[in-house]
């Protein structure tokens, strides 16, 4: 096996072993993956649907769908822009954001990494961005 199907190999391992790190914890509050990964994605800043479908590499309609269900629990509250009522504003509720997500940035983010130097960060970003800059290439060829 050639180093680069290795390197494929591993990245099927490691994001296997990721979606099953995330799906046991969403499990814990009764939330799907998607769910999760918006929660993760809007614990910086309020943003739009369509930012956010952009941001998750998912239909716009499937995330306003989404988005819909978790208003329904009290996980995030939408709003229409004042200036165009097409575009619809989603952040996370204050209490979401105090319990579940600072939780699941701990368990899913922190605790992947707590013995990994700074210095071997920057190393793992540095490469995982030289292949997406690959993949990306290759996608316009």
């Amino acid at each position: 096996m050639s180093e680069e199907e290795m390197i494929l190999r591993m990245f099927r391992s490691i994001y296997a072993s990721l979606m099953s790190r995330r799906n046991e914890f969403c499990s814990t509050y009764q939330l799907t993956g998607v769910q999760c990964l918006i929660m993760l994605e809007l614990q910086e800043d309020e943003v739009t649907i369509s930012e956010l479908a952009q941001r998750m590499m998912m239909k716009p309609s499937n995330v306003s769908g989404v988005v819909k269900r978790m208003e329904k629990r009290g996980l995030v509250q939408r709003r229409r822009s004042t200036q165009d009522e097409r575009i619809v504003y989603v952040s996370l509720q204050q209490e979401a954001l105090n319990t579940i997500s600072d939780e699941m940035k701990t368990r899913l983010v922190d605790s992947l990494f707590h013995d990994v130097t700074r210095e071997q960060i920057t190393e793992i970003l540095n490469a995982v961005m030289l292949l997406d800059t690959c993949i990306r290439r290759c996608e316009h060829e």
